[in-house]
């Protein structure tokens, strides 16, 4: 969200642990939502974000509290991916709404601990991952040469990227900073986190 954004300040913290308990760092949750009238910018990146989870396993985001639209309670989308491992796809959800009830897709397993603080929200919620191991950490160094190219040199969802392949996407070439599985809406020009502009 940017200054001056339209609706209820909503502040959503919480730790990414491995199945061992172990919280896991270098971890990248990918948020997205509505906005306060219910709608999805489906042209930029306005409400989607993702970050690295820190030493200890944490993150923070913070927006604003989703709007409805029709057929849905209010949530929050969430990609959760370790690196080299496969992609969570979720959503976190709010106590007490009346749409909890009729929605389809609500778990009461994905809800938060929602409290008012000030003139906004905050929430909590821990994610465990079907993963092994300790924590990681980002990469502070672009990587080393030579890099590996993947077969068709285009950049494509779905596919197990290494840190080091180039590929190219949109007429521009990138190269890969983490070891990830690409997915739609994870492009590189808009995940820096993952790609830099070669």
């Amino acid at each position: 969200m940017t200054p001056g954004t339209p609706g209820t300040p909503l502040t959503v913290s919480g730790y990414v642990f491995g199945r061992d308990c172990v919280p896991l760092s270098g971890v990248l949750p990918d948020f997205w939502q509505a906005d306060h009238a219910g709608a999805y910018d489906m042209a930029g990146y306005t409400f989607r974000g993702h970050q690295f989870t820190g030493a200890t396993g944490a993150f923070t985001l913070r927006t604003i509290v989703p709007g409805l639209y029709p057929g849905r309670t209010r949530h929050i989308h969430v990609k959760a991916q370790a690196p080299g491992e496969p992609v969570l796809t979720t959503q976190l959800c709010f106590p007490g709404e009346p749409r909890n009830s009729t929605d389809a897709l609500f778990d009461p397993a994905l809800l938060m601990n929602v409290r008012a603080a000030g003139g906004g929200r905050q929430g909590t919620f821990d994610f465990v991952l079907d993963v092994e191991g300790g924590p990681t950490d980002p990469p502070t160094d672009p990587p080393t040469d030579p890099p590996t190219d993947p077969p068709s040199g285009s950049w494509a969802p779905g596919h197990p990227y290494a840190a080091g392949d180039r590929v190219t996407y949109g007429g521009a070439g990138y190269r890969c900073l983490r070891a990830h599985t690409s997915m739609t809406g994870w492009e590189p020009p808009g995940v820096p986190a993952l790609w830099r502009r070669a």
